[in-house]
C-alpha cells in the first residue's frame, strides 16, 4: 500500500482506505 512508503510527523488523521490524511509533514521514503 502506499502507507508503506510514507513516513509522517506530527499529529496525524490516517485513513488509508479513505485517503484522508491531516498532517503537518509527510515525506514518501524512497
Amino acid at each position: 500500500s502506499p502507507a508503506d512508503k510514507v513516513h509522517i510527523e506530527g499529529e496525524v488523521d490516517r485513513d488509508w482506505d479513505g485517503i484522508k490524511i491531516d498532517v503537518k509533514n509527510i515525506r514518501v521514503m524512497k
